[in-house]
């Protein structure tokens, strides 16, 4: 099973540790907000109980809010504390690109446990989760964080052309 690289870990721990009350969105302009949400817990062998999260540029197409993208990461956290990032393990296992069709799940959920996976699928998935997160850094989603940016008005809801 693979899971985020060293960069791609700090990054997602950052973001995560924004979260109350289990949502967090983030506006930086001129990009689309990230909504980050907690969405349940499974166990995910051979570690434990993992915690759920959803990524997700939201966008409206023809009236409705489409993913674009959305990955769903578990996470074991054991971190000590909030900079200890080499005791988080984060596992990408869903890609949605909505307005493309597209909806994978690398890792096969039944109720509240994971019981199957496709490897090379899971590998693609934390390779692009990298990639991704490096440019959520890039692009500043960080740095509006920590600016309080998070409740502002946004062009999510502005109709594509």
């Amino acid at each position: 099973m693979y899971r985020l690289d060293a960069s791609g870990t700090r990054t997602f721990c950052a973001l995560i540790d924004s979260v109350e009350d289990g949502y967090q969105k983030i506006f930086n302009p001129p990009y689309l907000s990230l909504t980050i949400e907690h969405i349940g817990e499974a166990k995910l062998d051979p570690y434990r109980l993992a915690v759920l999260y959803s990524f997700c540029h939201y966008r409206l197409q023809e009236g409705d809010l489409v993913q674009c993208p959305e990955m769903c990461f578990a996470v074991i956290d054991d971190r000590r504390d909030k900079k200890d990032y080499s005791s988080a393990i984060i596992v990408p296992y869903m890609y949605r690109l909505a307005d493309m069709g597209i909806d994978e799940m690398s890792i096969r959920q039944e109720g509240d446990r994971f019981v199957s996976w496709n490897v090379s699928l899971q590998r693609e998935h934390t390779e692009f989760a990298n990639d991704w997160l490096e440019n959520i850094r890039q692009q500043g989603f960080l740095a509006q964080l920590a600016r309080g940016n998070t409740d502002a008005p946004h062009d999510d809801d502005k109709e594509d052309d």
